[in-house]
């Protein structure tokens, strides 16, 4: 987790408004989310966006450490005028 948000931030977040993590239920994610939303309070404001399963939602929305979190079956209703990143801790394809 603490890797990739060095990385991002030593990219200036590829000059993406929002990064996406799926598997954000896992520990690597939400050790990132968690890194990602610190960093948000003294940095340009990146918006995370966590995709899960719907056995996850409930418990991935509890812990607040995203701003959004979406189904993978919803991912099509991210806004497209935006431009992302995306982590995949997931492995799975993403439809």
């Amino acid at each position: 987790s603490f890797l990739l948000d060095d990385f991002f931030e030593d990219n200036q977040f590829f000059q993406s408004e929002n990064i996406i993590l799926t598997g954000a239920s896992s520990k690597t994610a939400l050790g990132m989310a968690y890194l990602l939303s610190q960093r948000n309070h003294t940095n340009k404001k990146i918006k995370v966006i966590g995709l899960t399963s719907a056995s996850n939602l409930d418990f991935v929305k509890s812990l607040n450490l995203y701003d959004q979190v979406f189904l993978y079956e919803n991912v099509t209703d991210l806004n497209l005028e935006q431009s992302y990143s995306i982590v995949d801790f997931a492995g799975n394809q993403i439809v």
